[in-house]
């Protein structure tokens, strides 16, 4: 089974009607189990998100939501390019220290672990756990 998320939009930050509507239907949609409309509002969401300010989150937004229902669907090497697509965007929009960029960091390392890819997931992993020990003065480990 795979582990994920459904992200919302930072704080503060607006998102336009459309987008909007799009995105809550789809969390409906999912909330009832109903992974098909989900998956379609999540489609429609992509296509009229916003790429500049103060939109600039509805795509990274939209693709990750987008990952996570194929994801539970099962089709997670489908939802692999769609998450890191979302991660490249996260990146260039907050700072790699920030503990709203560790979910998306979650999602894309599950994702990875998933489908066998553990070098790859396991540096995702350490900077969650870097991001999280900043944030919470913590001192943690991976174990190999």
């Amino acid at each position: 089974m795979f582990a994920g998320v459904l992200t919302t939009l930072p704080a503060l930050v607006l998102a336009t009607p459309e987008h909007d509507a799009h995105t809550n239907a789809g969390r409906t949609a999912f909330k009832r189990g109903d992974l098909p409309a989900a998956a379609a509002e999540f489609e429609a969401a992509v296509k009229t998100a916003g790429t500049t300010a103060p939109a600039e989150f509805e795509l990274p937004v939209a693709l990750n939501n987008l990952a996570f229902v194929r994801a539970t669907q099962g089709r997670v090497a489908e939802a692999m390019p769609l998450y890191e697509q979302s991660l490249v965007l996260y990146r260039k929009l907050i700072p790699a220290n920030d503990p709203d960029l560790a979910p998306q960091l979650v999602n894309v390392a599950a994702n990875y672990k998933t489908l066998g890819r553990y070098t790859d997931a396991k540096p995702l992993y350490q900077q969650v756990l870097s991001i999280w020990e900043a944030a919470k003065g913590l001192r943690l480990e991976i174990q190999s």
